[in-house]
């Protein structure tokens, strides 16, 4: 995963992003803070299906809880959102399929 771009997106936002202290696959994949508040991050990588289009895999239901949710559409691009308004954009099964604007940007 693309962290150093991530968090480098997070800074320019004024968030500081906390060291990971431990390696833990039920773990947020990113901590940030913003004053006195802390905001746990996902981080998923979009795939780009047999048809072309760029798709997001399921949460796993622990992360289903953190607060935001970064998605690394290319090398230079990182979605940044709301865990909430993710998982209303996301089929029954979990996946997430993005719009056709988005399957134009250089996703290697």
């Amino acid at each position: 995963m693309k962290s150093g771009l991530i968090e480098k997106q997070f800074r320019k936002l004024g968030f500081k992003c906390l060291p990971k202290q431990h390696i833990n696959a039920n773990g947020p994949d990113l901590v940030i803070i913003k004053g006195p508040k802390s905001y746990t991050v996902e981080i998923k990588n979009i795939k780009v299906t047999e048809r072309g289009s760029l798709q997001v895999p399921p949460v796993s239901i622990p992360r289903k809880g953190d607060d935001l949710i970064a998605i690394v559409i290319s090398k230079d691009y990182v979605l940044i959102e709301p865990m909430k308004d993710h998982l209303k954009l996301c089929t029954g099964k979990g996946y997430r399929t993005m719009p056709v604007c988005l399957s134009q940007c250089n996703t290697k």
